[in-house]
């Protein structure tokens, strides 16, 4: 099984665990990175918010009470990913590059998992994801790691 419950109950708690998460990540990217222009985040995110939402809503699997879950990750997801996206725009360095690379890689692995769990039941899928969430984390915490370093100089 590869450490991933097939049961919407242990989905729905994973859910709610990660939307807290990205919320800190999110909280935490604008902490670091002050960003006044809300409208180049925005706009940055409107692609992200248009590929999973049309998944979303071509899927005839998706029960009514998970659409409000899945609508709340796949907003955070695209939040993040175009918050990465503007930061890079707007400023090429290092530490936007690893920024924006680790969050195309919790954008892939957003999908692989939504793929997986509501389009084709594939086990390798699940391999592939907890691979992407390992380099996706090790990414982000490079970025964290040369931001930081670039505040303390």
């Amino acid at each position: 099984m590869l450490f991933i419950h097939s049961s919407f109950y242990f989905i729905f708690w994973a859910l709610i665990v990660f939307a807290i998460h990205r919320l800190i990540q999110i909280y935490y990217v604008l902490k670091i990175q002050i960003k006044n222009d809300k409208l180049s985040i925005v706009l940055s995110s409107v692609p992200f918010l248009m590929l999973f939402c049309y998944v979303i809503f071509e899927s005839d699997l998706i029960v009514d009470y998970q659409y409000y879950l899945l609508l709340l990750h796949t907003l955070l997801v695209s939040v993040l990913g175009g918050i990465a996206l503007s930061i890079y725009v707007m400023n090429d360095s290092q530490s936007n590059s690893w920024l924006l690379i680790s969050v195309l890689f919790f954008v892939t692995l957003h999908l692989i998992v939504f793929i997986e769990k509501y389009y084709f039941p594939i086990q390798i899928f699940r391999a592939i994801a907890m691979a992407l969430n390992a380099i996706a984390y090790f990414l982000f915490y490079k970025y964290i790691l040369l931001i930081e370093d670039k505040k303390t100089i």
